[in-house]
């Protein structure tokens, strides 16, 4: 949905006589965190689908049902809701979709298009992702039924929703598309429920019947049966701005279209997707064991109290997530110099897993470096790396690890890579010859996670980091990265009254860059809330040429000399941007802006000890 190009060639090529538009990033608190991507897909994407229309020649014939959204209406000023009322959007989703509803209109009276909005209310089945409301409920009890899940969080409980079977919606959309006319329509049941009814005729589907107490956010479900606590409120559900009465009226779809919106009952949706969902937990069960503990999704969750080894704990990385499962309240942490545990070692660290039988590990250890280093000693990163990343996951297995977290580098993807990079784009073409050896060994680790996922069906995930800088970082003159090395040189240069400083290259490469803390809060939310082969790119989804990262780092180090470049040192990959939509749909998105980050970075260069060279 942000590639005009791609959207008109498809369009062009496939003349259709109808589109359906229902891509969206379609999560209203993620929309809160990352606006400017929800921006981009659910407004903008909506004219880049009109605007392939018209510039293909088929305003005539081809059609365009566009999938709008109750949140529309946000601040409600009418109950119930219908196509008249006034909309008071809520949220950065409700008004990239409001933009989208309006540019279908316009295109319809400038054009002549026929191009419809539907204005769909809750949809659910049990296909449902598994972030929203309704399906976390599902998946939720038929979990606690089977004994693989303690209890289940959500915010609101009094917030009232029009909650209706996807199929029977999708019956409408086909309906609008068949009229003479274009027009809009709400999709909806005309019916309303609370969160908290949803949540009782669920857990009664699985059995279980449950009692309340308390009120907002001490609101409280218990086993009426055993007196054990099932559900709560967690205030972080809670979002800056709720929409708590969301209720449509669908007259005019029934009288017009001949549409029942009551084909299946609300009492028969939550029927259907408690049944699914409880076969699901059954199968789960058989495969993992009743002792899995599950969170929202298919991921286990850490509890405070588990045995975690921080493999790395010294580096910029690893110290980095010490601090945030720290901060979070997790307090059994193990860790392990290099004098103390030699990870190369093979006899080593089968003796350290077998004897503390970490529960989960995150693997940020490894031999690091920049270009030259890189280049200098080829074999050893390739051979240090590639050794301690089996011996710890190998072990880890052998010794019933419940989950691992491998910390791989965005250098993995290949040189010419499609821009911004896409975890999927792995091993499609030739890598960058100037770290060939670390990624082919990161790549190494990564994979050997998947296989052990795959053929014994472990629980090891892998993530892939942008260009990191922070607290702890490596400030040597030639081995480190780019953003400690320039810190050192204007610092250098500052203190020396030196009237110019020389930079490799011609400052032209693209680069992202993400601050290490960052990255440690994004490791710890995998941990508790991913689960699969695929990896997960760490970034901002923001990039820079290393001439503006340069000039940068020289304002927050106080340099006010000349800036000179020398070409006949090597760019390395011309432009390299993760895509994180995946984390971001997951849930999660950066807090530290660049210029915010290096100032944070130049006070730990000027304060740590641990800034000397390594």
């Amino acid at each position: 949905m942000s590639d005009s190009s791609g959207l008109i060639r498809l369009v062009g090529e496939i003349k259709p006589d109808e589109i359906y538009n229902l891509a969206a990033q379609s999560h209203v608190q993620v929309s809160f965190d990352a606006p400017e991507y929800s921006g981009d897909v659910d407004a903008l994407g909506v004219l880049r689908v009109l605007e392939a229309v018209r510039v293909c020649g088929l305003t005539k014939t081809c059609k365009v049902y566009q999938a709008s959204t109750s949140e529309l209406y946000g601040k409600v000023e009418e109950v119930p809701q219908r196509e008249t009322t006034p909309f008071h959007p809520y949220s950065p989703y409700a008004v990239a979709k409001q933009y989208g509803f309006w540019m279908v209109k316009e295109y319809r009276d400038a054009y002549g298009m026929f191009a419809v909005n539907g204005i769909l209310f809750n949809h659910e089945s049990e296909r449902r992702g598994e972030n929203f409301v309704t399906r976390k409920i599902t998946l939720a009890a038929g979990r606690i039924a089977e004994g693989l899940q303690d209890h289940l969080e959500l915010g609101n409980m009094d917030s009232l929703r029009d909650w209706g079977y996807a199929k029977d919606y999708v019956e409408c959309m086909w309906l609008i598309m068949q009229q003479d006319k274009p027009e809009d329509f709400v999709i909806a049941t005309g019916v309303q429920h609370t969160v908290r009814d949803f949540t009782e005729k669920a857990f009664a589907a699985n059995g279980i019947t449950i009692r309340w107490e308390g009120t907002g956010i001490d609101e409280k479900g218990y086993d009426a049966a055993t007196g054990k606590m099932l559900v709560c409120v967690n205030p972080q559900w809670f979002r800056p701005t709720d929409v708590d009465n969301l209720w449509g009226d669908p007259t005019k779809a029934k009288t017009v279209l001949g549409w029942n919106p009551q084909s299946t009952t609300y009492e028969q949706l939550v029927e259907i997707m408690a049944k699914h969902d409880r076969e699901r937990a059954k199968r789960e069960k058989g495969t993992q064991g009743s002792s899995v503990i599950w969170k929202e999704g298919n991921s286990i969750m850490m509890e405070k109290n588990a045995k975690i080894y921080v493999a790395g704990h010294r580096g910029m990385v690893g110290s980095a997530i010490v601090r945030e499962l720290q901060r979070q309240g997790y307090t059994n942490i193990i860790t392990r110099t290099h004098k103390e545990l030699d990870l190369t070692r093979q006899d080593a660290v089968e003796e350290f897993f077998a004897q503390e039988k970490p529960e989960y590990v995150f693997l940020a250890a490894a031999k690091v470096g920049g270009i030259v280093a890189n280049q200098e000693a080829l074999a050893d990163f390739m051979y240090d790396n590639m050794t301690l990343e089996m011996n710890a996951i190998h072990s880890a297995w052998k010794n019933g690890c419940k989950k691992l977290e491998f910390l791989g580098s965005s250098c993995i993807y290949p040189r010419m890579a499609p821009q911004p990079m896409k975890e999927n784009c792995l091993l499609t073409s030739e890598l960058e010859k100037t770290n060939e050896a670390y990624a082919l060994a990161k790549i190494s680790g990564l994979k050997y996670c998947e296989f052990l996922n795959r053929q014994y069906g472990t629980d090891y995930i892998s993530v892939m980091p942008t260009n990191l800088y922070g607290p702890n970082d490596n400030y040597h003159p030639t081995h480190s990265h780019v953003v400690p090395a320039l810190i050192r040189r204007f610092h250098e240069a500052k203190v020396n009254g030196v009237e110019s400083v020389t930079c490799w290259g011609d400052g032209s490469p693209l680069r992202e860059f993400l601050y290490v803390d960052d990255l440690a809060n994004l490791c710890v939310f995998l941990m508790n809330n991913y689960s699969g082969n695929e990896t997960v790119n760490a970034g901002t989804g923001k990039e820079l040429t290393i001439k503006e990262l340069t000039e940068l780092v020289a304002k927050v180090v106080g340099y006010t000399g000349e800036i000179k470049w020398d070409t006949t040192k090597p760019n390395g990959t011309p432009r390299k941007l993760l895509d994180v939509s995946k984390a971001t749909n997951l849930g999660w998105t950066y807090k530290t802006e660049l210029e915010d980050g290096l100032r944070l970075s130049y006070e730990d260069f000027l304060n740590n000890p641990m800034r000397a060279e390594r």
